[in-house]
């Protein structure tokens, strides 16, 4: 085939994990995933020097859902410097530098002087 199509995009994989704190969205490797109440995009309170602690989920395609996650309310949303981050329920998901393995949950409630961290429940609300 002289013309071969391009790769297709890989999509971020959004799925649940059982935590201390109940069932949580998680990425593929099963870190928890946290929104912030002061996040209303496209403002986003977590920028700059925030991200090197809680890290955007940042997809090359559509994200796609496993687990509990329900596919139904992932969507993306474009960040200031161009990424697509990925959202759940409408809210920005970001990973914690703070969690070592899949299932912690220490980001779960931490206030970063703009909101609160929450992790997210499969049904789509904040874990408060």
């Amino acid at each position: 085939n002289p013309n071969p199509s391009p790769p297709a995009s890989k999509g971020a994989v959004v799925t649940s994990h059982t935590t201390s704190i109940g069932d949580v969205i998680a990425r593929s490797d099963g870190d928890t995933l946290y929104t912030l109440t002061a996040d209303s995009p496209p403002h986003f309170a977590c920028d700059s020097s925030c991200t090197s602690v809680w890290t955007p989920l940042v997809t090359n395609g559509a994200p796609t859902a496993q687990g509990e996650a329900n596919p139904s309310m992932l969507g993306t949303v474009t960040r200031p410097n161009g990424d697509q981050q990925v959202t759940y329920n409408g809210h920005p998901l970001y990973a914690y530098a703070g969690d070592s393995a899949p299932g912690d949950t220490n980001g779960q409630g931490e206030y970063t002087g703009t909101g609160y961290w929450y992790a997210v429940s499969p049904a789509g609300s904040d874990i408060t």
